[in-house]
């Protein structure tokens, strides 16, 4: 009976471990003659990877090799780099500029604050974890609402309406609850995430008197706990009793949920830069196409008029002004952009790239206020831009996260 137990924990075991990492483990080899004692790594993964080698040679063989590895979650966020999109912005210009991409690192969205009278939302404040944003609006007239979630339960869909301001916020949860905020006249928007299994993570917008304008940024979801599922999921895991080789593989289960949390707080927001007007616009869906590859710049002797990124081998939609002056710039396989900086007033006007090679990609002529947007995390890059637009490029900001492979590379590109 013993014996019989344990080897069907270590069979529920290996299928959790096989359903945590599907598609994602290979091996090659054994090359090399028989004889010897046999060796291997499999359990040093759970450790981390590779991040160094050893190797003993003479004149004629390899005669010893040692590896030396730190974190394996890591490993597991490469097999699973697309999860962050974007939603929006939608209203109208004007205001001034605000971002909860900070603020995530306190947690999940777990209350919602709206003050709002009978035209407009006035006012927005969001608890992530145990601690309220900033309070971004109006301040004098309407009333507030304020709505809590339950454990667990995460917001997956927003929908509202708006003419030059928001006029209604709306929000579906996991849970099937539904809160909705203001009157329900203007133009409608209904937001959800890109990727499944993943729900809001932060807002971003402009504010006054009122809320101008609003953007809804969707990644995994993580736990109350500081942003961090790790302690929860290790608790949850350990209260499992299994022996020998069933207790491995559920090392190896917790291991592939500790990275999906370590990969949940690795997407971040800078921006938006400039002024309102225009309309908004988002390359979020073209990161399926697999990394930022090159970039096209459109411009004229005080603005920057249009802008389109290649991701993998195919180019985005163009945004901005056909007329003026084009520059292309192709990314080397494997660089990416990992700040941006340039100059802002009414519209942008000047835009300037630094990737992980230290080349600088300059657009644009120095004029307005200055602006300087890096990723909050190490280790990731820039992901796609969103902003608004017409003639010129009103206003832009830098969604950073860790990059993909490319889904679509022909062989030699990046990401093949």
């Amino acid at each position: 009976m013993l014996y019989s137990g344990m080897w069907l924990w270590i069979l529920l075991s290996v299928i959790c471990v096989i359903a945590a990492q599907p598609r994602s483990a290979s091996y090659s080899g054994e090359y090399g003659g028989g004889g010897g004692k046999r060796f291997s790594h499999s359990g040093n993964q759970l450790d981390g990877p590779i991040t160094a080698l050893r190797i003993r040679v003479n004149r004629y063989y390899i005669t010893g090799m040692l590896l030396w590895v730190l974190l394996s979650v890591l490993c597991v966020i490469a097999a699973q780099p697309r999860s962050s999109s974007y939603s929006g912005e939608y209203g109208g210009g004007g205001g001034k500029r605000f971002s909860h991409s900070g603020n995530q690192l306190d947690g999940p969205i777990t209350a919602i604050r709206v003050r709002l009278n009978r035209n407009y939302i006035i006012g927005l404040q969001v608890r992530y974890g145990t601690t309220w944003s900033t309070y971004y609006g109006g301040t004098i007239f309407g009333d507030i609402e304020e709505v809590f979630l339950h454990p667990g339960e995460s917001i997956i869909q927003a929908s509202g309406t708006y003419s030059t301001y928001i006029r209604k916020l709306a929000f579906v949860t996991n849970k099937g609850r539904q809160f909705p905020f203001g009157k329900d006249y203007g133009t409608s928007f209904n937001a959800v995430p890109l990727f499944p299994n993943t729900v809001l993570r932060f807002f971003s917008g402009s504010s006054g008197s009122v809320i101008n304008a609003i953007g809804f940024h969707w990644d995994y979801p993580i736990s109350s706990n500081n942003g961090d599922r790790i302690s929860s999921l290790h608790s949850s895991r350990t209260r499992v009793h299994c022996r020998m080789l069933g207790l491995t593989c559920l090392c190896l289960l917790v291991g592939s949920s500790i990275a999906a949390g370590v990969q949940s707080r690795m997407s971040s927001f800078a921006g938006e830069h400039g002024s309102g007007g225009g309309t908004a616009f988002s390359f979020s869906s073209e990161q399926l196409n697999g990394p930022i590859t090159g970039l096209r710049v459109r411009e004229n002797p005080s603005h920057v008029l249009g802008l389109q990124f290649r991701y993998g081998d195919i180019w985005g939609t163009y945004y901005g002004n056909p007329s003026g002056t084009l520059h292309e710039v192709l990314l080397y396989p494997g660089e990416n952009i990992t700040q941006v900086s340039g100059k802002s007033s009414s519209y942008v006007n000047e835009v300037i790239f630094i990737t992980s090679l230290g080349r600088i990609i300059r657009f644009g002529q120095p004029s307005g206020n200055s602006f300087n947007d890096f990723p909050l995390y190490r280790g990731t890059a820039l992901r796609y831009v969103s902003g608004r637009y017409s003639s010129v490029i009103h206003s832009i900001g830098f969604h950073w996260g860790v990059q993909p492979g490319c889904v679509h590379c022909k062989e030699g590109e990046i990401g093949a």
